[in-house]
């Protein structure tokens, strides 16, 4: 017999800018930032699961400030998303806070300095979400 054969060709998926520690999206206390986690690759060993996807933000503190973080999916997808606290050296400082959950919530009083924030989910969720960072005086 006979045999069709179809073929369909979409454009490539891109990682998000912030998908490695060379190119974090800054955070700005009170503003939601919304990027996606589709076509990112598992660059750091933070709080979620061997190989999941994971994104990074910076944010800066100029004293000792009470932080909280909040990262949920805009999707609707009830998977739980991953956040971790890592120092100013991004890939080679360890996560010294970790949540998880949909939405995922961290609350921490911190020291002045550089902090890397990274948004994970495991394989096969990788779509988009939202985080936002409220700092206040402890």
């Amino acid at each position: 017999g006979s045999m069709t054969v179809s073929t369909m060709i979409f454009p490539p998926t891109l990682p998000p800018p912030n998908d490695a520690c060379d190119a974090p999206t800054t955070l700005t206390s009170g503003v939601e930032h919304r990027g996606t986690l589709l076509g990112s690759a598992d660059d750091l060993a933070s709080c979620g699961p061997a190989g999941a996807a994971d994104v990074i933000h910076v944010l800066e503190l100029a004293s000792e400030s009470n932080v909280s973080l909040v990262a949920r999916r805009t999707d609707g997808v009830t998977e739980p998303l991953f956040l971790g606290v890592h120092g100013a050296l991004c890939e080679t400082d360890a996560a010294a806070s970790c949540a998880s959950g949909t939405p995922a919530f961290l609350n921490r009083t911190l020291p002045a300095g550089t902090y890397h924030v990274v948004v994970e989910s495991v394989s096969g969720f990788s779509g988009p979400y939202a985080l936002t960072a409220l700092v206040t005086a402890p």
